[in-house]
């Protein structure tokens, strides 16, 4: 919801936990004795008894997402709190995209129960409620728990998910640094620290394993799927392919039939 002018936040001591997350907007927050600048993505997990306090800068109004939950064991237990530990505070989402569909989603499902009213409805929006809560809640610990990338690498792996959507592009090692920004070295060098490959071979292994699909879920022939995947000579892909699967793709496509 957007916080209407004026809005401060100062709940009672809370009796469950409040995951707490900002989409947009500016504001503070004072929770558990310490103060936090909020902006889009901020995020917090409130425990139980605590007291926090929130407002907004009037010329940029909060947006916020949030859902009161109680942790439970594998046996349906709740969880004490030593058993639940808390992420840090005030964490900003790099991934805010993702975090955001999935907040956007929970709430249409308590718009759903809402209707519903208690009713006999459909068990589904309650039951993705709570998955979709695990997974803020996991996106939330993970982001925490890993630093924050290099700008260069996150370009890195952005052309490594573009390879693999399209292995048979001419991936150009020269062209692929440039993207990156980076000399060819270095770009090679990241390259293999990330992905654990060159980007010559992750080229060839994407390929590869694409070619392994369409093998077993196409009727594309040997032929035409080696001119898809970039390669000109289907005796060099064959090779290629026997070397990556320990057979030939005429061997993988007689044992599919």
């Amino acid at each position: 919801h957007t916080c209407e002018p004026g809005w401060r936040w100062s709940p009672p001591p809370l009796v469950d936990y409040d995951l707490w997350c900002v989409l947009a907007g500016e504001g503070e927050m004072r929770l558990l004795g310490q103060s936090y600048a909020l902006r889009a993505r901020s995020s917090f997990v409130v425990p139980p008894g605590s007291e926090p306090v929130a407002t907004q800068n009037p010329a940029h109004r909060l947006q916020v997402f949030a859902v009161h939950f109680e942790p439970l064991g594998d046996d349906s237990d709740p969880l004490t709190a030593e058993r639940f530990p808390l992420p840090p505070q005030g964490v900003v989402l790099r991934d805010g995209g993702f975090f955001e569909a999935m907040a956007r989603r929970c709430a249409a499902c308590a718009e759903r129960l809402d209707l519903d009213n208690g009713g006999s409805g459909s068990p589904l929006p309650e039951r993705q409620m709570v998955l979709l809560v695990e997974q803020m809640l996991l996106h939330l610990w993970d982001e925490a728990a890993r630093p924050a990338p290099n700008p260069a690498d996150t370009r890195i792996q952005e052309i490594g998910s573009l390879i693999r959507s399209s292995p048979g592009e001419a991936w150009d090692v020269g062209t692929q640094a440039k993207r990156a920004c980076l000399s060819r070295s270095q770009y090679t060098r990241r390259f293999v620290r990330l992905l654990g490959v060159s980007p010559a071979r992750y080229v060839i292994r994407c390929r590869l394993e694409r070619a392994s699909q369409l093998l077993s879920e196409t009727d594309l022939g040997v032929g035409e799927i080696a001119r898809i995947l970039g390669y000109r000579d289907l005796f060099f892909f064959s090779r290629q392919f026997r070397g990556r699967f320990g057979v030939p793709p005429t061997a993988l496509r007689r044992r599919d039939q």
